[in-house]
């Protein structure tokens, strides 16, 4: 028995309803466990992650927009004077490996006036090994057996001592070779940040305290509570000297003169932009060393901050760091979260073009085609069917009209129509048809499966021509 319309469309839109809502629960829950998100994201809202942050910055009166940045710092754009680029939740892995071009968009905006803001975690999984980490272990290869082949020619009685030997050789070896290697990815990406401000990092030995190393009074100027506990064990080391030049001079070698020239005049290129004397300033430190530093490049400043805690959800709702937070905001107007740290890449294709041309409607256009589609399934075109009337004590039968509907009810296939009709005539008949106008007929019905007619008003060509067929003596 068929449900009457009006049942039809309540129960359709009450199964939307539990899809719409089953379909939110399930997104919710990922959201609010964070699972969409990875460890230290702006857009986190457990804990661990930032969103707190993000959300007071975005109704923050002096902030005119907050953003987030998807691709590689060489392709920043929008970085310079009044612009803060926050890096929350790098690894010390990572921070030691990216390289700045000296004459890239990075470091010209830094100097225009912009601030980096850059935070480290040892909370997230180990990143990837880098282009240059893989380069030189191609080049560790290659040498190590060319060393060999010399030695071998060299030695050819070796004894457990010259196998020592052998071994110490290789070290010294290969400990200058890496030298000159950095030395080489320096002149040819630029320098770290660690490296521009002869910064190291380093990590405390031993057991992290429950509740973290006490914090003391450095050179900044903010009142800070001495109660609050630092929870990283990741703290910063001044270098005395050059790292690359300072290496070389521990193995009792010298770089080549090339190099050296090189290095010499990088070094004066930069001059110009670093301050003189003391460039680094000690905001927050632990017995162990420095664990929040600030240094200027050209008119912007670098923060470099040894644990994410203090932007996560948890500290702003336990122990807020405002000091700490809002310091290198000062005449900030626009804000750029940096996303791409935590795998969150800017990539292309459609959903890419979307957003670029806003191009939303379309999604709208979609929601309108399939309720179009679910209408068109659910419902019948057709007219109700209209009940039997009785005449006396005698039902009559159906009229041509409601056979038909009854037919398209049935969703008989276009081409089989004029078939299912003359076989429908045919059983109604009391005197058969001959074999030769059954044969006649038969090649007109065809003419809708062969291929050779495709239009809708071909099944009542074809029905007329049956029609002649049969008519005819």
């Amino acid at each position: 028995m068929r449900a009457p319309a009006p049942i039809k469309w309540v129960l359709l839109i009450l199964i939307l309803i539990g899809f719409l809502i089953g379909a939110y629960t399930i997104l919710d829950d990922r959201i609010s466990e964070s699972e969409l998100f990875p460890v230290y994201s702006s857009k986190r809202t457990d804990p661990l992650g930032m969103s707190l942050f993000r959300d007071a910055l975005e109704k923050w009166p002096a902030i005119d927009s907050v953003s987030e940045n998807r691709s590689p710092t060489t392709r920043l754009t929008g970085f310079g004077g009044e612009t803060t680029f926050l890096r929350l939740g790098m690894t010390p892995q990572h921070l030691r490996d990216e390289r700045y071009e000296l004459d890239g968009d990075f470091l010209e905006g830094l100097a225009a006036g912009g601030t980096v803001v850059i935070s480290l975690t040892d909370k997230v999984r180990r990143r990837g090994r880098s282009d240059d980490d893989l380069e030189w272990d191609m080049r560790r290869s290659e040498w190590r057996k060319e060393w060999e082949n010399s030695k071998s020619e060299s030695d050819s009685e070796p004894d457990s001592d010259g196998e020592s030997e052998k071994a110490e050789s290789w070290i010294d070896f290969i400990e200058r070779q890496r030298v000159l290697f950095d030395a080489e990815m320096r002149l040819e990406n630029g320098p770290t940040l660690l490296e521009l401000f002869e910064l190291s990092v380093e990590e405390a030995k031993g057991d992290l305290p429950e509740e973290g190393y006490p914090l003391f009074e450095s050179q900044s100027k903010a009142e800070i509570n001495l109660d609050r506990r630092w929870k990283s064990r990741l703290y910063f080391d001044r270098e005395s000297d050059d790292s690359l030049l300072k290496s070389f001079q521990e193995l009792g070698a010298d770089l080549p003169e090339e190099t050296s020239q090189a290095l010499i005049a990088q070094r004066v290129k930069l001059r110009p932009f670093l301050s003189e004397g003391d460039a680094i300033t000690n905001h927050y430190e632990t017995d162990h060393g420095s664990v929040a530093v600030s240094a200027s490049y050209g008119e912007g400043e670098v923060w470099l901050i040894s644990d994410t805690y203090p932007f996560s959800n948890e500290a702003l709702k336990a122990d807020p760091f405002f000091e700490l937070l809002f310091a290198p905001l000062k005449g900030a107007k626009e804000i750029i979260f940096d996303e791409r740290i935590h795998g969150a890449k800017e990539a292309g294709g459609f959903m890419h073009v979307m957003v670029a041309y806003r191009l939303h409607g379309i999604f709208w256009g979609l929601a309108c085609v399939a309720l179009i589609w679910v209408w068109r399934t659910s419902a019948s075109l057709l007219p109700p069917r209209g009940a039997s009337e009785a005449v006396g004590d005698l039902m009559t039968g159906e009229d041509t009209a409601s056979g038909l509907q009854s037919l398209l009810r049935n969703s008989v296939p276009r081409e089989k129509l004029a078939a299912t009709l003359f076989s429908c005539w045919e059983e109604a008949q009391r005197m058969p048809i001959s074999e030769s106008k059954k044969q006649q007929v038969s090649a007109a019905l065809a003419k809708l499966t062969d291929g050779s007619r495709k239009t809708a008003r071909d099944s009542v060509a074809v029905l007329e021509d049956v029609r002649q067929i049969i008519r005819s003596r």
